[in-house]
């Protein structure tokens, strides 16, 4: 706002045609520049309707400052905009030889040359409007951009043949987006990895899904696993450990793959690896964000399943046997085994799960159930082995074993069916001599 005591007397270069006029009364001066004022208004010059509030002087403020996209350059908004000003005198006295800039300031710029404008004349209470072609640069953190336009302007004293000028600053503020708009925000919102839970020695891919929970876009998206020695105790396989996404829009998601492997030596755990975020916004200035994931490593059970002794060969429908089943482990590590069991689709089993209990390195337990084949054809069983893992979860560990089943000596000793249907009275009669010894 003008100071309203900033006016400067400069002596007018018409003086000589003002001079015959005659002085007025000091008492009817601030009168006579009132009745002057509302002959302004009346006749319409000038632009929109201002309040007048500043009486016996010119009075110039920005009442109105909106920005928008460039048209043609909408994807460039809001780095690329257009700002409209509206400038009223709110003054009774005419402001004539305006010149408005905006002076050299952290948060905006003229794409080319100056930031001037101006205007003839602007009359008691009327307004102006210009628009300028700007170029963001900053924002505060609150999304927040404060310029100010800087006016210089003269009225004539006709009393004392003087001109007076004016300068003033005028604070704008400028909003482009909702809070937040120039500061987006990522979290990792899902971690996955496939397999679920890798053990030593195993690759996997690694699927980082980030969340941009601001108002404003994130561009040029790095994502990088671990610090400068990896994601330990995993390793990147066929890139490096940095991600890249070209751009989160605003409440949006976007993912980045990696592709590890876990070191062969490594122990079940959960494994904390930290996940560094560089990213820039809207305006081009870069924001970095560090987090923190945990990634689980479990062992898998070394352990070898086979039969103890042969099975009956052929195995024949009808004819009970037993399997006999033994399971080594064969790694290096306990495993906390509760039950093994068989199971078949094909055979029925009976006494077919027993409580082993823990295996040590080298050391191994069977089981012994009774089957029995219904019909002939291939047929499967299935050893499940349930443990409890580092982790107190229970899991299992699976071996099928393949067998052939064939028909019975009887069943496969019978005629073959010849599709007739034998006399009944002649079946009865060689029921009946067999039974008397002669045969049938």
């Amino acid at each position: 706002m003008d100071n309203p005591n900033d006016g400067e007397k400069i002596m007018n270069p018409t003086a000589n045609l003002h001079r015959s006029a005659p002085r007025r009364r000091t008492a009817l001066k601030a009168a006579g520049i009132i009745v002057l004022a509302l002959l302004v208004i009346a006749a319409g010059k000038g632009g929109p309707m201002a309040d007048i509030t500043i009486y016996g002087r010119p009075a110039l403020i920005v009442s109105s400052a909106v920005v928008s996209p460039r048209p043609g350059e909408e994807a460039a908004y809001p780095r690329v905009f257009d700002l409209t000003l509206t400038v009223s005198n709110t003054g009774s006295v005419t402001a004539s030889h305006v010149v408005g800039t905006v002076p050299a300031n952290e948060y905006v710029g003229t794409e080319t040359g100056s930031a001037l404008f101006g205007y003839s004349y602007i009359y008691p209470g009327k307004s102006e409007v210009t628009t300028l072609h700007m170029l963001l640069d900053h924002a505060d953190p609150g999304g927040r951009v404060q310029p100010v336009i800087h006016f210089e302007y003269y009225s004539y004293d006709e009393e004392e043949d003087i001109s007076l000028k004016y300068t003033g600053d005028e604070p704008v503020r400028l909003s482009f987006g909702e809070p937040g708009w120039n500061q987006p925000t990522l979290l990792l919102e899902e971690l996955t990895t496939v397999p679920e839970t890798p053990a030593p020695g195993d690759a996997c891919i690694l699927t980082v899904k980030l969340a941009n929970i601001s108002s404003g876009a994130a561009e040029q998206v790095l994502v990088r696993l671990g610090g400068a020695d990896g994601p330990k105790p995993f390793a990147t396989i066929g890139a490096g450990n940095v991600g890249h996404i070209p751009r989160i829009p605003a409440h949006k998601t976007a993912a980045v793959d990696f592709s590890l492997v876990v070191e062969g030596d490594t122990a079940a755990g959960l494994y904390p690896v930290p996940v560094s975020l560089t990213f820039r916004n809207v305006l081009g200035e870069e924001l970095t964000d560090t987090q923190t994931v945990y990634l689980k490593v479990q062992n898998k059970p070394a352990l070898q399943a086979g039969w103890i002794g042969e099975l009956p060969a052929p195995l024949r429908t009808g004819e009970p046997f037993e399997i006999t089943v033994e399971v080594i482990n064969i790694g290096r590590q306990s495993v906390n085994v509760g039950t093994i069991e068989l199971t078949s689709g094909e055979l029925t089993l009976t006494n077919a799960s027993i409580y082993a209990g823990p295996l040590d390195e080298s050391t191994s337990t069977s089981i012994i159930a009774n089957a029995v084949a219904e019909k002939a054809g291939p047929a499967e069983v299935v050893l499940t082995v349930h443990y409890l893992d580092e982790f107190n979860q229970p899991q299992t560990w699976t071996h099928t074993f393949q067998l052939t089943v064939e028909e019975s000596a009887i069943a496969a000793e019978s005629p073959a069916d010849t599709g007739e249907n034998p006399n009944f009275f002649e079946s009865i009669w060689k029921a009946f001599l067999a039974f008397l010894g002669f045969g049938g």
